[in-house]
This record gives C-alpha cells, sequence and structure tokens, in this order.
C-alpha cells in the first residue's frame, strides 16, 4: 500500500478496485494514531535521584509530551565532588545531544548536564553544605 511521503498516511494504488471504505478506515486509523503521537503526555513522575541526594520540599520530576521532556529539580543541600551523578533518566526521556542547564540555590550557579545515556550530573564540586541544586529544562526528544 502506498503511503505518503511525510506522515505516512495510506493511499489507494492505482491498479486496485476502490474499496472507499476500507481506505477511509485505513486513513483515519493512521490520522488516530499521529494525533495520539502529538499528544501524548505521561504526565508528571517523580526523579529518582542517585544515593546521597535528598529531595527538596519543590520535588524532583519528569514528564514528556509529545516529544519533549521537562524536568525540575530542587535538591536538598550538600556537598558533592565534580562531575556528581545526581540522577538517571530513563530511556524515552532522554536527549540526544547533552543539554547543558544552570542550577542557582543560595547565591551558588553550578552547572547541570543531562547526557544522552540519561545521566544528570553536576559539574562542578560544591564545598558548601548550604548549598543544593535547583534547576529545569526542557529538550527536545529524537
Amino acid at each position: 500500500m502506498p503511503n505518503t511521503p511525510k506522515r505516512a498516511y495510506p493511499y489507494p494504488p492505482c491498479n486496485v478496485t476502490p474499496n472507499v471504505p476500507y481506505w477511509i478506515q485505513q486513513l483515519a486509523v493512521s490520522i488516530e494514531n499521529d494525533v495520539s503521537d502529538l499528544t501524548f503526555d505521561t504526565g508528571w513522575l517523580d526523579l529518582p535521584v542517585a544515593a546521597g541526594w535528598v529531595v527538596g520540599t519543590s520535588g524532583a520530576r519528569y514528564r514528556r509530551k509529545a516529544n519533549v521532556t521537562y524536568m525540575q529539580m530542587h535538591i536538598d543541600a550538600k556537598t558533592w565532588g565534580s562531575d556528581a551523578l545526581v540522577a538517571t533518566l530513563p530511556t524515552g526521556f532522554r536527549p540526544k545531544y547533552r543539554v547543558y542547564l544552570a542550577s542557582s540555590f543560595g547565591e551558588k550557579l553550578t552547572e547541570i548536564q543531562v547526557n544522552p545515556d540519561g545521566r544528570i550530573t553536576a559539574v562542578k564540586a560544591n564545598t558548601d553544605a548550604s548549598k543544593g541544586l535547583v534547576t529545569s529544562g526542557t529538550w527536545a526528544i529524537d
């Protein structure tokens, strides 16, 4: 069965006797699937943090709407080393390329990286136990 180039909507081949109800049904199913993909929403999910981190009062969560992941993260104050693992996103929520976010907590700026393997890391070490992480970001899912 031939398909349109971009959306793969089916249409009848020229050498087939037309069965209009069948082809309309096939087209309707394809459009319904396409619309479902565009309106897909997981709702907010709790982001499990790595050992040693404590989620703050504003929470740590992520969601996927269509082909975009949204993340919000508030982590309580602590110290950490360079490239510290904060959390890991599951498959289906990860960016194709590394995403860089900024975190601000108690006047402390920290770079956060969201990696294609799902690892969320705090890049620079923090020796001030009164500072934590607060960030949010979005990225496309390819």
